[in-house]
């Protein structure tokens, strides 16, 4: 508890070992986009503004330290809307590549665990429950601030203009 209040106050640290071989600014976030993706990517990049998960606008070269993975946009499963990729896995120096697969596993509930529950709470009180609700989980790891320190890892470039992104990102490997 005391380590996870910790974490929203002062920002969650991606379980990283950054390899001090490895360059201390690199700016992968050169790659072309389509107009669709492109214009997207600026929609979304104003939305995070406007919910103060990005920074404003600090410049258009990286700082020493920072980096800049590439960013996309990709269909959302059976749909025709994008979602935006932070690629945190591309080339060879990579922010994932400093995570250990062994320090980001995790198993989500899934419907034969609501099963299983709800059977456990049938048997115990000989009835199911009155109410069952589904929480809103959209943007759940959007809403984790990340460590000062390792926002400098996941710089947002658009058009050349650099924005930090405060939080966790789905595309991490830490971000279960």
């Amino acid at each position: 508890m005391d380590s996870t209040c910790l974490s929203l106050r002062e920002g969650f640290w991606p379980f990283a070992h950054i390899n001090p071989a490895d360059p201390t600014t690199l700016d992968s976030s050169n790659c072309s986009l389509s107009n669709e993706a492109l214009t997207f990517i600026r929609n979304q990049r104003d939305l995070e503004i406007l919910e103060n998960r990005y920074s404003l606008l600090f410049g258009r070269d990286l700082l020493p330290g920072m980096y800049s993975p590439p960013i996309s946009a990709v269909p959302k499963p059976r749909s025709t809307n994008l979602r935006l990729i932070n690629d945190h896995s591309a080339g060879p120096h990579s922010l994932n590549s400093w995570i250990d697969k062994s320090d980001s596993t995790i198993r989500f509930d899934n419907l034969q665990d609501l099963g299983a529950s709800l059977h456990a709470i049938c048997v115990r009180n000989g009835s199911p429950p009155h109410w069952l609700f589904k929480s809103d989980v959209s943007a759940a790891y959007q809403r984790l601030p990340m460590h000062p320190l390792w926002q400098l890892k996941q710089v947002v470039t658009i058009d050349r203009e650099c924005h930090i992104d405060h939080c966790m990102v789905f595309g991490s490997r830490s971000s279960p």
